[in-house]
């Protein structure tokens, strides 16, 4: 599992404690609906152009009932000067699509393009949802659907999520790190450093990771006893691999002596210093 090498956004990341990252898909998290308008407007369109376009579209037609109605040239002219003007029919579509065949929990769609899967999820048949809005109405709408319809969210559907988009994969980054977690956007897996008191034996430095499949897994780091005191052991819980890490001196980073191990998590103990 190495670094990721994904671009980066170029949004500079507020402190895990802000009570919000900044991305215009926060603001409207509250209606399913109106952030897949959204994100058709952010379609290859940069925000600070799209978004006051997005704005004014919806004061007047906030609800797919009104939207549906409206004609072609009543649409387009919020797409002057930011390209791709069949937008405009595409959110006509999306309105009708939504009333006709609105989206429902746990009944998942497909969108194929040219022979191959773009996006699955609730909203991926309605028009103008691909890969990115999809993604977004996941992170941000999806757990409001399911508790809507009076289902138990069991695991938060942001932490499943592995997007393509920049500033999603950004903004995960932003959440995951709100929980105490540094998440890898190329593999989709989470690593947390827990402190000793938590759920650790005494005198073990704990590392819970938990990927992007809901798989989690905690770890133990120990000291060896008396007999083989140039080795640490990583242990995975309840089970021993026999995961072997070697001190070579005093002050001097462990190094895996078990390719079990992956090389990431490697490099996070000898970052720790385990």
């Amino acid at each position: 599992m190495g670094i990721s090498k994904l671009p980066p956004s170029a949004r500079p990341s507020p402190e895990p404690s802000a009570s919000s990252y900044g991305l215009i898909e926060e603001e409207f998290a509250g209606d399913d609906f109106q952030l897949l308008v959204v994100c058709i407007f952010l379609n290859k369109t940069k925000g600070e152009r799209a978004i006051p376009a997005a704005r004014r579209l919806l004061i007047q037609y906030p609800k797919p009932e009104i939207l549906a109605k409206a004609s072609y040239d009543d649409i387009k002219i919020y797409f002057q000067g930011l390209g791709l003007p069949r937008r405009a029919r595409w959110i006509i579509e999306l309105s009708k699509g939504w009333l006709i065949d609105p989206p429902q929990a746990e009944k998942i769609r497909t969108k194929v393009w040219k022979g191959s899967i773009q996006a699955q999820s609730e909203v991926a048949h309605l028009k103008g949802v691909g890969l990115y809005t999809s993604d977004a109405w996941r992170i941000f709408c999806k757990d409001n659907m399911f508790e809507k319809a009076g289902m138990k969210v069991i695991e938060s559907e942001w932490k499943t999520v592995k997007p393509k988009d920049k500033e999603l994969r950004s903004y995960l980054r932003w959440r995951w790190a709100k929980e105490g977690y540094d998440w890898d956007p190329a593999t989709g897996v989470a690593i947390e450093r827990s402190s000793e008191i938590g759920g650790c034996d005494r005198g073990m430095s704990c590392l819970t990771i938990n990927d992007s499949k809901g798989d989690r897994r905690q770890e133990q780091v120990r000291m060896s006893d008396s007999k083989t005191s140039e080795v640490r052991y990583l242990e995975e819980l309840p089970i021993s691999f026999g995961r072997v890490l070697k001190v070579k001196g005093e002050g001097e980073p462990a190094v895996a002596i078990s390719d079990i191990a992956t090389d990431r998590l490697m490099k996070r103990l000898a970052d720790l210093g385990l």
